[in-house]
């Protein structure tokens, strides 16, 4: 996940970014990991991240009572130009099925939503991944904040947080 290096392609989602005010704010986001090297009073941006991936993508562990599990982790970091990290906030979410649920498991999304702080100044860069940790794959973008810093400001409401799977809509 470090700022500049290859990104991996092993797991494929879907992530939309977008400013969640049109102002800075003096403290970060909540669950957010700020560098020593950041003032804790800001200003920063915030962003919200909204993740979409699927179940299939990742590792299922059979269970001695035949239950399948699986764990996801929805990652984002903040470096500047340097590749020193500034910010960073992720949220693990585990799965588990049963032999009947499974297929129902597969035919849905999973979604998480994120809030990250980006210290306002110089350029900035954010790193943002899924991983799989059973199977230790990745699927990770980099995007300069400055692309998305000008986008509108999120107006839709908050992605659900919890690890249920979103069933798949008709």
């Amino acid at each position: 996940m470090s700022r500049g290096a290859p990104t991996p392609e092993d797991m494929v989602f879907k992530v939309r970014v977008q400013p969640a005010a049109s102002t800075t704010e003096t403290s970060p986001a909540p669950n957010n990991q700020l560098a020593l090297s950041v003032p804790a009073n800001g200003p920063f941006r915030r962003y919200e991240l909204d993740y979409i991936s699927l179940p299939g993508e990742l590792t299922f562990t059979r269970q001695p009572d035949g239950r399948r599990t699986a764990k996801v982790e929805f990652l984002a970091y903040v470096y500047d130009t340097e590749g020193r990290l500034l910010d960073e906030t992720g949220k693990g979410i585990s799965l588990e099925a049963t032999p009947a649920n499974l297929a129902n498991l597969f035919h849905s999304v999973l979604r998480c939503h994120l809030e990250l702080s980006v210290p306002d100044r110089a350029e900035t860069f954010l790193r943002i991944g899924v991983r799989d940790v059973s199977s230790n794959k990745f699927g990770v973008i980099e995007v300069p904040a400055s692309s998305v810093s000008q986008l509108p400001v999120a107006t839709h409401p908050p992605a659900p947080t919890s690890g249920r799977p979103t069933p798949p809509q008709d």
